[in-house]
């Protein structure tokens, strides 16, 4: 693909490029003081296309909305580190041919002569009409730029730029385009947006989106909005915006000229250049399925807000104010979207939050919720009606929208004259959006814009008996975190960081390859992780982005990757390709290697163990950061010993020359870290302490002696000994494999605290990120990490295993188990569905 054209806007020339990556240890490049972030820029452009069928190329840096002759089509690219960009495709269909020439007569066409004739004729005027006639096709870009080091953009770098192209398209959607017949140039327009402001939430995460309508040119995507410097013409902005941008710039903000310049070319670019490996998000309408409202008057809601006891005027304050609450029946990702008339100036508050204030208000986890098309511009009231939404009577609770993940959710929307329409960039992850605004403001619209991965909804579900309906609402709540962090990428949460992170990913691929049958997604997950390579061999913990943070149980983790893969595909060509960053890896450990082959002061990565700290089941060694204490210990070693097996795994299936180290790792494992009389392992060669970190790690790669299987179920099963949702997911993988799969079951679900049904009682819509919501001091309620029961359950309990190696790719191996209840399982494989029933005269489930 042709890696030049990229083009930028002329204020960039002064901005210096950096290299932001390198060793979490080392210094890290940061952006240079003063430089751009937040920036906003639209872009237009028109081309002349010829008839046929063309497929319009697009890539950006870092992040673009489009629109083709005003309909929005999509956004990307999908993230990637900064030396490679990738491009999106979407087709342009031709124009439809013209009436036939009058010599098309019904006289003529019962004669064969004539008819000959013609088709000759209709062929000639066919090419000649493709030759000649030509179309316009007006593009639209919503450009943005982060500009601070996170782990959610690739970003701060100094990169921004768009590089669009238009091609006749291929015989088949895989062909490449056969040739270039338009492009983006210096003819195109651009214009930075200023009507977007606010701070960052998360770790530098994402900035709040204050929006100011008076900023927006609305309609600025249609093809007859009009850019000249004609201040009578449509689009350019009037005096009002000139006055508003002012203010700002008095105020010590940013203040560009809000006029449409030409792009320039940027001559920077170095990227090279690859086609989307994954599918388009899907994006979507949701409605409430619940609401309140209520009125609050100047005493009450100064009582309430006195945090916004300036935001309206005092008219405002003595005619009321609204106040709408609205649950969209589960965690969702996406933003609120809202229509509203109102005087120009007024501002109207949008909270976003994970779950309410009040405890005393009772909800309910919707499985299913609403998808709609945009509802035309009517009275909120209206709305509700047709959208279905119940609107409650009891006491209106409020939105915890200080969330206890560390983001703050609180937006303004300032609006303009006449209809105002608020256009959000930007994702979050919420349930539930709360809006104040004044008497004076007509609220027309309001619904959620919601984007994910594609899944399909009834692909793969569970349906228990009656008696046990906490296990369907377990694998609703997985699924649906699964479905929220699925993006671009596998990540971990929807609100405090965004990013995708290397542990994380064990679970949540296997769960999101279930639940969608589907493994590109994966795929680009894997080449994420192997293209950090050029970083550090031993693998970045998060990957892409701009954080550069390296954890050593991540990385030695990493070959179930590709090995997840090769269960799901059998496609040994695509583990070939993995395989040599898998020895890579390994090697880049050697270096902490001693004598005995065990691993001692691996200083350069975190040694992680479980997170957070307090569910460590009392790990006894200094975990210290940025330099772990000195020694030997157990995770980070049981954790090599598995890495070495799985290298070895994938050579035997590769027929390549077998390593050959993870012997000698597991005879001195064994001779150091096992206790016998507590016939465990412990958590250092100098610890007595066995902790289910030092074993769950050893049960999974089977280095824990057979006649230690008991110690370590009631090791398991001992109140108070507990651990992280991500390091669960090996303990009871382990105990499955084991066979004892009736221990597993009852682990899953265990009452406690320390396990899934704690999260359902704490009214999870989305699995989190500990057990609990007060075990963490940021738990982000949507965690995909914690989905491991999902994937748990299809394997472990209802005998369903991905197999290369059977005939039909898949064993059905049920397990005998007395106290699971009756279950109906459909689970997509291979383009068909199997429908896996478990009835209470079976012993198993069955295959129907």
């Amino acid at each position: 693909m042709k890696e030049s054209g990229w083009m930028t806007i002329p204020e960039w020339n002064s901005v210096k490029q950096r290299n932001i990556y390198g060793r979490e240890q080392d210094v890290q490049a940061v952006p240079e003081k003063d430089a751009p972030e937040n920036l906003h820029v639209l872009v237009r452009g028109t081309m002349e296309l010829p008839p046929q069928d063309c497929e319009l190329l697009v890539a950006a840096d870092d992040h673009y909305q489009i629109w083709i002759d005003g309909v929005y089509r999509g956004q990307g690219p999908a993230a990637s580190f900064a030396d490679c960009c990738f491009y999106d495709r979407y087709p342009l269909e031709g124009c439809p041919a013209k009436e036939k020439p009058e010599c098309f007569s019904e006289e003529t066409a019962y004669t064969e002569k004539a008819y000959t004739e013609d088709a000759h004729t209709e062929r000639a005027y066919t090419e000649k009409n493709h030759t000649e006639e030509k179309r316009t096709v007006t593009v639209a870009l919503h450009l943005y730029y982060h500009g601070r080091i996170s782990r959610s953009w690739t970003s701060g770098d100094g990169r921004f730029g768009l590089w669009l192209s238009v091609c006749q398209k291929g015989n088949s959607p895989d062909d490449e385009p056969e040739k270039e017949v338009a492009h983006c140039d210096e003819t195109w327009r651009y214009r930075i947006c200023t009507a977007y402001s606010g701070e960052t939430v998360g770790y530098d995460t994402q900035f709040l989106e204050n929006f100011d309508s008076r900023l927006w040119p609305e309609g600025w995507e249609m093809p007859d909005f009009c850019t000249d410097s004609d201040e009578e013409k449509d689009g350019f902005p009037g005096e009002s915006e000139r006055c508003i941008a002012e203010e700002r710039k008095e105020k010590g903000g940013k203040c560009e000229e809000d006029s449409w310049g030409y792009l320039v070319p940027a001559l920077w670019a170095d990227y090279h250049m690859l086609p989307r490996p994954i599918r388009m998000l899907k994006e979507h309408d949701v409605y409430p399925v619940q609401s309140w409202e209520e009125m609050v008057g100047q005493k009450s809601f100064a009582k309430l807000e006195p945090a916004l006891n300036g935001l309206l005027t005092d008219d405002e304050w003595e005619a009321g104010c609204h106040r709408l609450v609205l649950d969209f029946g589960r965690e969702i990702t996406g933003a609120v979207v809202a229509e509203a008339a109102g005087p120009a100036g007024t501002q109207v508050v949008i909270r976003c939050g994970e779950e309410l204030e009040e405890p005393s208000v009772q909800t309910h986890f919707c499985c299913e919720i609403q998808e709609k098309e945009s509802l035309p511009g009517e009275e909120y009231e209206k709305n509700s009606e047709d959208a279905g939404i119940e609107t409650a009577s009891r006491e209106i609770p409020r939105v915890r929208w200080d969330m206890r993940c560390g983001c703050a959710y609180q937006e303004i929307w300032t609006l303009g004259e006449g209809v105002s329409r608020l256009h959000p960039y930007d994702y979050k992850g919420f349930r539930y959006a709360e809006l104040l605004y004044p008497k004076t403001v007509e609220l027309r619209q309001v619904y959620a814009w919601v984007r994910h991965y594609p899944m399909e909804e009834d692909a793969c579900t569970l349906k228990c008996s009656q008696e046990t309906p906490e296990i369907e609402q377990i694998f609703e709540i997985c699924k649906n975190a699964v479905r929220c962090c699925s993006q671009d990428g596998y990540l971990d949460c929807p609100t405090r960081e965004k990013g995708q992170y290397l542990g994380d990913t064990l679970i949540t691929a296997r769960s999101q390859v279930w639940l969608t049958g589907s493994t590109e997604l994966l795929r680009k997950c894997i080449w994420d992780f192997i293209s950090s390579e050029t970083i550090s061999p031993s693998l970045m913990a998060v990957s892409p982005g701009s954080v550069m943070q390296e954890i050593a149980d991540f990385s030695l983790l990493f070959p179930l990757l590709p090995l997840m893969d090769y269960e799901f595909t059998g496609d040994r060509t695509y583990l070939a390709r993995c395989y040599p960053a898998v020895r890579a890896l390994t090697e880049s450990f050697l270096i902490y290697q001693r004598k005995d082959g065990l691993l001692e002061n691996v200083s350069a990565l975190w040694n992680l163990v479980d997170w957070p700290e307090n569910l460590r089941d009392g790990y006894d060694f200094p975990l210290t950061r940025p330099v772990v204490g000195e020694g030997c210990h157990n995770v980070v070693n049981a954790l090599w010993y598995g890495a070495n097996v799985m290298q070895e795994e994938m050579e035997k299936l590769l027929e390549l020359p077998i390593t050959g180290r993870s012997t000698q790792i597991a005879d001195s494992f064994r001779r150091v870290f096992y206790r016998g009389e507590q016939q465990l392992f412990a958590d250092s060669e100098s610890s007595g302490h066995c902790s289910l970190h030092a074993n769950l790690y050893a049960a999974f790669f089977d280095l824990l002696p057979k006649e230690s299987e008991e110690a370590y179920v009631r090791l398991l099963q001992t109140p108070g000994r507990v651990c992280g949702v991500l390091p669960a997911w090996f303990a009871l993988k382990s105990l499955a494999r084991m066979g004892r799969p009736e221990v597993c079951f009852e682990r899953m679900m265990r009452a406690d605290s320390y396990g899934w049904r704690n999260m359902v009682r704490e009214d999870a819509s989305a699995s989190f990120e500990a057990w609990g919501k007060d075990q963490k001091w940021n738990t982000s309620l949507c965690h995909s990490w914690s989905s491991g029961f999902l994937s748990l359950f299809i394997e472990e309990i209802a005998g369903l295993h991905p197999d290369p190696a059977a005939s039909e790719r898949y064993r059905f191996e049920p397990p005998r188990l007395a106290d699971c209840p009756e279950f109906e399982l459909n689970v997509p494989w291979k383009g068909s569905t199997l429908r896996i029933v478990k009835e209470k005269l079976e012993g198993c489930a069955m295959i129907r």
